[in-house]
């Protein structure tokens, strides 16, 4: 069983909160013993609370390969990743706002740089919402246009959270899928940096999930422009 202490060193945003709170007996962090302080401590929290989920699973298509003397052998090249981005319940009625990118790391040592590669209009085109049990569940196929399947659009029922699923080509040499999202500013408030949720998840065919968007600050897709966000409008509920 974990101590307060322990738990209280962790760096996740769990942790920092829990250093900063009111109970904390780290004096140096705690939040300021004031209305203010008190304001942010449970903006704080409700942030954390509604930080939504990613799961990326990259798929692959696969080429021969000349090993020589004849012989052939057939390589795995990812070709793009399927992504799934658990909401929250409250969002719903509501805007959601997305920056995304793809970003390798060349030779696996030097620093991580954008690639080029427009992914945005697949994001949206590609996606539709599914059921919350479905979250961690990604075939290993690119998804069609969610406008050719039968089920869209598809809303999960109003006491349940929301899995916007899609699929986005990406760079045979794509090292990660980076992701900025904002809530409404009714629903958390963006604060003077605006950074939002951010996520930087490893592809690979096995598939990866983060569910703590408020520790990654050095990535990509926060040089990108806030005016030329995705929106994605989420439904109430589901259509009659």
């Amino acid at each position: 069983r974990e101590t307060f202490f322990r738990v209280s060193l962790k760096q996740d945003s769990v942790g920092w909160w829990l250093r900063k709170c009111c109970w904390s007996k780290n004096l140096d962090y705690r939040y300021a013993e004031t209305a203010h302080g008190e304001n942010e401590e449970i903006q704080a929290l409700l942030e954390i609370r509604l930080s939504p989920q990613v799961y990326v699973k990259s798929t692959v298509h696969y080429e021969e390969r000349y090993l020589g003397k004849g012989d052939y052998y057939s390589a795995a090249v990812q070709n793009g990743a399927g992504v799934q981005v658990r909401l929250p319940n409250l969002v719903r009625g509501q805007s959601v706002h997305f920056n995304i990118v793809s970003s390798k790391r060349p030779w696996g040592v030097l620093p991580v740089e954008k690639i080029d590669q427009p992914i945005h209009d697949a994001f949206l085109d590609r996606g539709q919402f599914r059921k919350s049990e479905q979250f961690g569940t990604l075939t290993n196929k690119p998804a069609d246009k969610a406008s050719e399947d039968f089920t869209y659009p598809l809303m999960p029922h109003e006491d349940e959270d929301l899995i916007w699923e899609t699929w986005v080509p990406l760079d045979k040499d794509a090292t990660y899928l980076e992701l900025q999202i904002w809530y409404p500013s009714n629903l958390i408030h963006p604060g003077e940096e605006d950074r939002g949720y951010l996520f930087q998840i490893e592809l690979g065919t096995r598939g990866d999930t983060d569910s703590d968007g408020l520790t990654a600050v050095e990535l990509e897709v926060k040089a990108l422009s806030r005016t030329g966000t995705l929106t994605l409008e989420v439904a109430e509920s589901r259509p009659l």
